[in-house]
This record gives structure tokens, C-alpha cells and sequence, in this order.
């Protein structure tokens, strides 16, 4: 959970961009982040733009964070993505399910 509400205190999207975070961490390195501190999350040697969408969406101060202080599209992380195609389904999807 983000850290405003462990500290009960008002909170809005800023805390949805963290899980983001959290997910995206627990995808690249496969290991479960756990109830601790993140600056303390090892980095299992990711690239900069993986290590540095993650440092952005799990920062503390959620005035700060990813995807409520700048657009995720804008982060070189995402920097082969087409938006505007993606977004008119001009992009197959990677995986079609049986």
C-alpha cells in the first residue's frame, strides 16, 4: 500500500500510480516486494529506465510520484510504444489466448 494510507491520511490517484509500481517491480524482478522500506528494494541489475519508472511511481511524496507529477507516456521507459496507435487498435495484441 502507498505510504499515506499506512499513514491514514487523505489520499487520491497518486496511490494507484505506487501499486503500479510495486506490480512492475514484482514483474521484472519476480521477486514479491515486501511490507518494508523501498529504498531498500535491491535492483537485481534492471536498466535505467526500468529502474528509474520504478524509483518514479513508488516515490514517497505522492505530489512527486509518476503519473501525477508527469505523464508515464513521456518516460523512456515506454519509449517504443505508439500511443496513438495503440489507442486506435492499429497495434496486434502480443498474445492471443486460445
Amino acid at each position: 500500500m502507498a505510504p499515506e494510507i499506512i499513514a491514514g491520511q487523505k489520499y487520491n490517484a497518486a496511490v494507484d500510480w505506487y501499486s503500479l509500481g510495486i506490480i512492475l517491480y514484482q514483474l521484472v524482478t519476480g521477486v514479491k516486494a515486501c511490507e518494508c522500506d523501498v529504498s531498500d528494494l535491491p535492483t537485481y541489475h534492471l536498466d535505467n529506465d526500468t529502474e528509474n519508472i520504478i524509483e518514479e511511481l513508488l516515490c514517497e511524496d505522492p505530489k512527486r510520484r509518476l503519473g501525477i507529477n508527469n505523464s508515464i507516456r513521456d518516460h523512456p521507459f515506454f519509449h517504443h510504444i505508439q500511443w496513438d496507435d495503440l489507442e486506435a487498435l492499429k497495434i496486434p495484441p502480443p498474445f492471443i489466448p486460445l
